[in-house]
């Protein structure tokens, strides 16, 4: 099977650090759990804003996993699977972004930025983005504050942690 990963939100917890920046430049106090909407419509602060802090974050700052899991979960997944990171983040050298993975023991075989995700030759795509169920592209719905609103459909499940991701794949359950 491919399996595709995103990398801001589903591997690499951007939001954490992005709220953490907002703090300190703008004293803006949000929790994770505050952020109740993927695109920002109800935050006090622009999509755009997010866009730039992170883009910035990505080159000074370290940013964790969202799941201290992840390295387990992807080097079973490779073991008979082929797993690529796929990203929309074209605003960050590469370069930065594989250090990232590989400082992180993310197990992956090849690095595609490519905005339009569902258009590429993937049987599964693991992502924290709602706007891409219902393309056609069988999809596992990251769990995250700010999708919970968001339901899946035929095509897509949603998974609380990589684990259960690595569950669904491995029994075919998408």
């Amino acid at each position: 099977m491919r399996i595709a990963i995103d990398l801001d939100g589903t591997l690499a917890d951007i939001h954490t650090v992005f709220l953490e920046e907002l703090e300190k430049q703008e004293d803006i106090v949000h929790s994770f759990e505050d952020l109740e909407n993927y695109y920002f419509d109800e935050a006090p602060f622009s999509l755009k804003k997010f866009h730039r802090l992170a883009r910035e974050n990505w080159k000074n700052r370290e940013i964790p996993l969202t799941d201290k899991e992840i390295p387990t979960h992807l080097e079973q997944l490779s073991q008979s699977h082929r797993v690529d990171i796929v990203t929309a983040r074209d605003d960050v050298d590469r370069k930065i972004l594989r250090n990232w993975l590989n400082r992180k023991n993310v197990k992956f075989q090849d690095l595609v930025v490519d905005k339009e995700k569902t258009h590429l030759n993937y049987d599964v795509l693991i992502d924290d983005s709602p706007s891409y169920i219902g393309d056609g592209m069988k999809i596992l719905l990251y769990d995250r504050p700010y999708n919970k609103e968001v339901e899946t459909g035929e095509n897509s499940r949603r998974v609380e942690d990589f684990s259960e991701a690595r569950e669904h794949i491995e029994r075919k359950l998408v």
